[in-house]
């Protein structure tokens, strides 16, 4: 163990300890810093996912809805002529242009 003899020697052993703890906390803030950033990225990544996932679901919900309206214009197309033509039901064939 070194132990410091003069006046000179106290301080540079001050400095230097003091510069080393500087040194570390900057050490330390920046590894933090990089940790909370990926972490943003990561969860600004789920909320776009998560964000694409709701618009595939509400496109999804929308185009069944268009398919069901579609069909009940057709069914109704349909349930009119066989009253109509006072045929049954089951002779008149679903014949509307759907598209699905």
């Amino acid at each position: 163990m070194v132990v410091p003899q003069t006046m000179t020697d106290v301080w540079m052993t001050m400095l230097s300890q003091v510069s080393g703890a500087i040194l570390f906390g900057v050490f330390i803030g920046n590894a933090i810093n990089v940790v909370e950033e990926m972490d943003a990225a990561r969860s600004a990544y789920r909320s776009k996912v998560a964000q694409v996932g709701f618009n595939v679901r509400i496109a999804m919900y929308l185009n069944v809805v268009k398919v069901c309206k579609q069909f009940m214009s057709c069914l109704l197309k349909t349930v009119s002529y066989s009253f109509k033509n006072t045929c049954l039901f089951v002779e008149y064939q679903l014949t509307c242009d759907a598209e699905y």
